[in-house]
C-alpha cells in the first residue's frame, strides 16, 4: 500500500486518510529559520567551532549570537541541543 503525505495525515492508494504517527516532541520552535552557507578556509572554521564548543554552545548558536551582536537584530539560540 502506498501513502503519500497531506498535511496532518497520510493518504493511502485507496484514497482513505490515517493520521501520521507523532514520534516524540522536539524541543520547541525557534520560528522561520533561513539556511545560509558560508565558505571558509579550513583552518578558520575548525577554529570557530573549537571555539564554540569549549563555551558549550553549537557553532549556528554561537554564529547567530556573534551576528545579533553585530547587527542588533535579537537571536534566540536552541541551548539544549548540543552534541558530545
Amino acid at each position: 500500500m502506498i501513502f503519500r503525505r497531506v498535511g496532518s495525515v497520510a493518504v493511502n492508494s485507496v484514497g482513505r486518510t490515517t493520521p501520521m504517527e507523532r514520534k516524540k516532541p522536539g524541543p520547541a520552535g525557534k520560528g522561520p529559520r533561513k539556511q545560509v552557507a558560508v565558505r571558509l578556509p579550513h583552518e578558520l572554521a575548525d577554529a570557530a567551532q573549537e571555539y564554540a564548543a569549549q563555551r558549550g554552545m553549537t557553532f549556528n548558536d554561537w554564529v547567530g549570537e556573534m551576528l545579533a551582536d553585530l547587527t542588533g537584530v535579537p537571536y534566540q539560540n536552541q541551548g539544549a541541543l548540543m552534541t558530545p
